[in-house]
């Protein structure tokens, strides 16, 4: 003889064919939301804070504002090297790994190869580098951002911030104030961009300001040795100051103008060498809007 009731949650009917027992008091629906609901743990919200390191001016400072306790305490400072750097910024960035351990700020280093071999070798030239498409100049689509800075650092985050459940990284990105034009949201969920110099209304001149105030007055502004959205003005500076990253960015640009379809460093689309007299120009950093660069 069948028996009949209703869902203590839902009211839906329930009919048991069995005499015996106790009647049910959930449907199976029901059952299984409470299962569910007892297995879910409750979010642990933790935020962690993750400083990108590009090394220049802007990113230095935030990383000194840090140790000095005049901003929140970074948990992780990580810096992705595309081993193409310049030596003033690499000697930057041994000087700023002493000050975050100091500080009591887990630093890290991060790569993903060569970016000068995979430029060099590959079909596919990952820098926004400068050419031709019939009459049409063009410009070739910046992959190295996010493969040799964006992706690597997100991997070690992920490696080293722990479970995502209930996890905000608070990504700190060295825009300053006069740069708000380079804000971008983050593509991830679990990942938010914070801008701290634009929040405390700072511009690379505060930054270069502040560092000296610190004993630090030979920032540089951190990109390749080759990278594209350098001006004739650093160029110039980098032939006199440094004659061998010179030569191995004159070098570079040889080869992408040996390709089958030629490609050029700057912007002018001309041999590196005969840039060296151009007038001054425009600043082209705004041309990179992820925020990992040239910071």
């Amino acid at each position: 003889m069948a028996r009949s009731s209703t869902c203590s949650d839902c009211e839906a009917p329930l009919v048991v064919q069995s005499t015996r027992g106790p009647l049910p008091t959930l449907c199976p629906s029901c059952k299984d939301d409470r299962r569910r609901t007892r297995q879910r743990k409750p979010a642990d919200k933790r935020t962690f804070r993750v400083l990108s390191l590009g090394a220049g001016q802007q990113s230095s400072a935030l990383l000194v504002l840090s140790a000095l306790g005049r901003l929140p305490k970074l948990d992780l400072v990580v810096f992705a090297d595309t081993q193409w750097e310049r030596k003033v910024v690499y000697d930057n960035v041994d000087r700023l790994e002493r000050i975050a351990t100091d500080a009591g700020i887990p630093f890290e280093r991060v790569t993903a190869g060569a970016l000068r071999d995979t430029a060099v070798e590959d079909d596919f030239v990952p820098m926004p580098v400068y050419g031709f498409h019939g009459d049409k100049p063009v410009v070739m689509r910046q992959q190295c951002t996010m493969d040799w800075k964006i992706k690597p650092i997100r991997r070690r985050v992920r490696e080293l911030a722990g479970p995502l459940h209930g996890l905000t990284v608070e990504m700190w990105l060295g825009i300053s104030y006069e740069e708000t034009y380079r804000l971008k949201p983050s593509p991830v969920a679990y990942i938010e961009h914070v801008y701290p110099l634009i929040d405390l209304k700072w511009t690379r001149a505060h930054c270069v300001e502040f560092l000296a105030g610190q004993g630090l007055t030979d920032v540089p502004r951190s990109s390749c040795i080759a990278c594209p959205f350098k001006s004739a003005g650093e160029f110039r500076r980098m032939a006199s100051e440094a004659p061998g990253e010179w030569a191995d960015a004159v070098d570079f640009d040889e080869r992408l103008r040996a390709r089958p379809d030629p490609m050029f460093v700057h912007h002018s689309r001309k041999p590196l060498p005969l840039i060296l007299g151009a007038p001054v120009e425009t600043d082209l950093w705004g041309n990179e809007c992820e925020g990992y660069c040239g910071v």
